[in-house]
């Protein structure tokens, strides 16, 4: 992101001074050394903003933490704050009965949004970002609102918004890309909309994980209905293993 569209709340001294680049890192499980490690030698000087996958849409529509990945964990907050960093967790969910039973039921949103807002003030985070991956497309628009209500609630908290929505270049007959609805998503009043640009899925066999070219496509399309500053592109640091005969092995 470019420095002066980013909040001043996400941007460290360091950052002011290293240039025009904002740098969002998603960490799966916190617990490793390596995690620590890599905080300790680029928090703040290359790394600004974390989200751990660190909380769920549980089955009774809470947001509970993943105690398998060092949710909350005290030693990793006193780290990123110690090297600069900011925290935005994740809130993930790939159950379309959870998230469906959420977005149509306003009483249950401000739960959520309440819930939030409760999490960062016990913890210090800065916000949060929302990744639900799943088929709904019947319900764009009830998605949509879900995501403008709980990102104006966050405000009121002084707190911000992101969302993590999947990449495409056009509209495609898919069922989870239509949830999606870039045009909608443009109009709310979330703080960032996160292209995961990454995992190509239009074509078969072995092929890279982001091609340049598609990704600049992705980065296109969205620029139709998403402000250049509310933009952030998800950049994949991975690869995926083939056999000679086109077989995925990891």
């Amino acid at each position: 992101l470019p420095t002066e569209t980013v909040p001043a709340v996400l941007v460290p001294t360091s950052l002011r001074r290293r240039g025009p680049l904002f740098i969002w890192a998603w960490i799966y499980d916190t617990r490793s050394s390596d995690v620590a490690d890599l905080l300790r030698e680029y928090g703040g000087a290359v790394i600004d903003v974390v989200s751990p996958d660190w909380y769920y849409l549980a089955e009774d529509l809470s947001v509970k933490p993943f105690e398998n990945r060092g949710a909350e964990d005290p030693g990793f907050l006193e780290l990123t704050r110690g090297v600069g960093v900011q925290i935005m967790p994740m809130v993930v969910s790939s159950k379309a009965d959870r998230v469906l039973k959420l977005i149509t039921n306003e009483s249950a949103v401000k739960g959520f949004a309440e819930r939030l807002v409760e999490l960062a003030g016990r913890f210090k985070y800065v916000g949060f970002n929302i990744d639900f991956e799943v088929s709904l497309p019947a319900y764009r628009s009830e998605f949509a609102r879900f995501v403008d209500l709980v990102a104006k609630r966050l405000h009121e908290a002084g707190l911000l918004l992101s969302v993590a929505v999947p990449a495409k270049r056009m509209e495609f007959q898919s069922a989870y890309l239509q949830t999606y609805d870039y045009e909608l998503l443009g109009k709310t009043d979330v703080d960032y909309v996160m292209i995961m640009a990454y995992d190509y899925y239009e074509a078969a066999g072995p092929k890279p994980v982001a091609p340049l070219g598609w990704v600049e496509e992705c980065v296109e399309y969205a620029l139709r209905y998403i402000r250049p500053e509310k933009l952030v592109l998800g950049v994949p640091n991975y690869g995926k293993l083939w056999d000679r005969g086109g077989k995925l092995l990891r």
